[in-house]
């Protein structure tokens, strides 16, 4: 089995698998909420899907030399940052259409939910509830494209200090974690050059 096709399937259960956790976890949490913590949830579902794609973005359209400079002058974080400009491809394909499709997903049918929340507390509305339903698919519909419009032309101009500020992130979790996404061809690298240094 190809390489590409090995990640379209990594890509692929991923997805599923996120795509129905996240689903089942947020209608779950959903029936025991009001209406209010309901509708901020689903704005939080569509903000998640924005601010991914803009990291997506940004590290589509950032460059190296920028880091190689801060990481040079030991900026925390740059290394990390750098990593992700290096791996642009797999960042962009995670942010943009594993997280920013499952979030788009995600939103999509919680608007069902929230819709049903709001007609138990106002019974009155259900003459109107073949008018509701489109509206308030289309307002989130909207509303994601929206901020992912404004967010790309954001994440364009502004793609070193997004990166950055995401490799600051993750470079504080590296630290507290002690866990490190280097790859091991890196350690291996450093081994055979501990060795010849000894002679060994």
């Amino acid at each position: 089995m190809g390489k590409h096709v090995r990640s379209v399937l990594f890509i692929f259960l991923l997805t599923f698998i996120l795509t129905i956790s996240i689903s089942t976890a947020s209608e779950s949490v959903l029936q025991y909420i009001g209406l209010e913590s309901a509708v901020l949830a689903l704005f939080f579902i569509i903000l998640v899907g924005v601010v991914f794609d803009i990291v997506g973005v940004a590290a589509a359209a950032s460059v190296e030399a920028p880091f190689h400079a801060m990481a040079s002058k030991k900026v925390f974080g740059a290394k990390v940052a750098l990593r992700l400009v290096k791996n642009a491809d797999k960042v962009s394909s995670f942010s943009n259409d594993v997280i920013g499709d499952i979030c788009g997903t995600v939103s999509g049918a919680l608007v069902i939910t929230v819709l049903l929340k709001f007609l138990q507390e106002y019974p009155a509305s259900f003459s109107r509830e073949s008018l509701l339903s489109p509206l308030a698919t289309a307002f989130v519909a909207a509303l994601t494209v929206g901020g992912k419009a404004y967010g790309k032309r954001f994440a364009i101009d502004r793609s070193t200090n997004i990166i950055l500020f995401v490799g600051k992130i993750l470079a504080s979790f590296e630290r507290l974690t002690c866990l490190s996404v280097r790859r091991k061809a890196n350690t291996r690298n450093v081994r055979k050059r501990r060795l010849a240094k000894h002679g060994k």
